[in-house]
């Protein structure tokens, strides 16, 4: 390998790491929002971690779940405040049944409202009422920390698709000047 080709590596490499926790917003009284985006192949697990209250979004497939479950330990997570359901596939949905038969404190999941007859969304939605159950509705906002807020921008009650993508749950992460959205499955009807 010549040189050219290793320095770029090294420097495609670092960023990726990068990409994996980015740091999003602070403020001189301390209030940091962190993103991770965790590596769970099929499906998506995003975890925003801030000064107030810690998010959980989606975990991959069940397959996935003790990737989840030693992400978090390595950030030292016990307690989850809200832990987000975008739809009831599996490579969403799966790795959040571990995730709620961990010792992992949850406080509050929310859904869709749209059910599924997957033995995967009746293991999910069994083990998720033994906790708050909130129903997601366009515009509900969260107050994460003083700087950082989550809006649902998706799906609206009732239902108005008959998809399970399309009712994804989709939120924008507001922190400072900063936004992320988080769109689960989303397709275009649902934009």
């Amino acid at each position: 390998m010549n040189k050219s080709a290793a320095v770029f590596l090294a420097v495609l490499l670092v960023a990726s790491i990068a990409v994996c926790f980015i740091p999003v917003a602070s403020s001189q009284n301390g209030a940091n929002v962190t993103v991770h985006f965790i590596d769970v192949g099929q499906g998506d697990s995003i975890f925003i971690d801030t000064s107030n209250m810690d998010v959980l979004i989606d975990a991959g497939s069940s397959s996935a779940s003790s990737t989840v479950l030693d992400y978090l330990d390595d950030l030292n997570i016990t307690h989850i405040h809200l832990m987000i359901a975008t739809h009831a596939h599996a490579d969403h949905i799966g790795g959040l049944v571990g995730v709620l038969n961990s010792a992992i404190i949850i406080d509050e999941v929310i859904v869709n409202n749209q059910t599924h007859t997957s033995a995967t969304y009746t293991n999910f939605i069994t083990l998720a009422q033994t906790h708050t159950i909130t129903v997601a509705q366009r515009g509900q906002t969260f107050i994460l920390a003083e700087t950082a807020n989550l809006t649902v921008l998706n799906p609206t009650q009732p239902l108005e698709f008959g998809d399970l993508n399309d009712n994804s749950i989709v939120v924008k992460l507001q922190a400072g000047n900063t936004s992320f959205l988080f769109t689960g499955d989303a397709e275009e009807d649902a934009e």
